[in-house]
């Protein structure tokens, strides 16, 4: 008779506590797809509080946190982002996808002798994860240490033979080391395999430009405004390649454009060098007025480029507006006093 009251009551309790547990767990199954939808959808703050809502209900879980990581990075709250990755490392040190994200934040943060252990982390954890080769790899471009990122992008290349993003960075790494051909034959195979990938044409377009291959060049930097007509650099780097080819009109329109797409002091230092080259080009077109203008706004931007000053100089005295002139050539000389030299000695100042 005992032992059939507590079989009853024992049934009892387990019918009364098995669903609980159930509908828990189904419960965070279900804010778990509502936090990826809502990150899907670019709701980043509604999947931010559903993750976190997850978390104060189930303290240890793991997936929460990673994802909770995942969506404070895309919002670029980057500290917490890191904290909330390294809890779920905490919680599951062996998730090798988790410390990827925190070496790729933290590679965001510049801290790259971080960033590189985690990526080794993941290699360690899983040395097929070939996405990990190419974030390794461009930890250590950044580090400078070309040989070994270039190691790295080929492995990764090696895993997924048609990783474009991979190609691409081996293309940068090979370039920094003057290994120009193996740099264009490894971006000609990225844009081979992604015929819209545009930072991937201009940096063919760079290497091209270093390999004075100007038509080359012209086309892949063309190919890369083609496909973002909002790319300053490419533009910028257009104009001085079609000036070394004396094409000055086209050289002019491409300065203009870069200039036009940013007017403001973003990034004062390109935007005075993007002037000057306009300046150079307007004053082989004899175009005077016009490059003095140019010339002025290079100082407006960056008023320590002795060479502005210099150019300038010679602009003006052509104009014959020679004290103008003066003033212009002894702020060259004071900014770089090798210009006073090499008119004593007689000889053509570098422009």
């Amino acid at each position: 008779m005992h032992n059939r009251i507590f079989i009853t009551l024992f049934l009892t309790l387990s019918l009364t506590n098995i669903p609980q547990f159930v509908v828990a767990q189904n419960n965070i199954e279900q804010l778990l797809q509502q936090g990826e939808a809502a990150y899907k959808a670019g709701k980043y703050l509604e999947s931010e509080a559903t993750y976190r809502r997850i978390i104060q209900i189930e303290p240890n879980n793991a997936t929460a946190y990673y994802k909770l990581c995942d969506v404070l990075d895309e919002q670029n709250k980057l500290d917490e982002a890191v904290t909330a990755c390294q809890k779920s490392v905490q919680l599951n040190s062996q998730d090798a996808k988790t410390h990827n994200l925190l070496g790729y934040i933290f590679h965001r943060q510049k801290k790259l002798d971080a960033a590189v252990a985690a990526f080794q982390k993941v290699i360690q954890l899983n040395p097929n994860y070939y996405t990990v080769y190419n974030n390794l790899g461009n930890a250590l471009t950044e580090q400078k240490k070309f040989d070994a990122a270039v190691a790295a992008f080929q492995k990764a290349v090696q895993l997924d033979p048609n990783y474009a993003g991979a190609y691409k960075g081996l293309g940068i790494a090979l370039k920094e080391q003057k290994k120009f051909d193996a740099a264009v034959a490894a971006f000609q195979k990225a844009v081979q395999l992604d015929p819209n990938y545009t930072t991937a044409y201009y940096n063919l377009g760079i290497t091209l430009k270093e390999q004075k291959k100007f038509d080359a060049a012209v086309a892949a930097f063309q190919k890369a405004v083609q496909l973002d007509p909002n790319y300053t650099t490419a533009y910028y780097n257009l104009g001085i390649t079609l000036k070394e080819q004396k094409k000055l009109d086209a050289a002019v329109a491409a300065f203009q454009k870069a200039v036009q797409l940013n007017p403001n002091l973003a990034n004062a230092y390109y935007l005075a060098t993007a002037y000057y080259n306009l300046g150079n080009a307007l004053k082989e077109q004899k175009k005077l007025d016009a490059a003095v203008a140019a010339y002025e706004k290079a100082i407006l931007f960056n008023p320590n480029l002795a060479t502005v000053y210099y150019n300038l100089s010679i602009t003006l005295k052509e104009q014959k507006k020679l004290d103008a002139a003066v003033a212009a050539f002894q702020k060259a000389v004071q900014l770089q006093p090798y210009y006073a030299y090499c008119l004593k000695q007689s000889q053509r100042c570098p422009k």
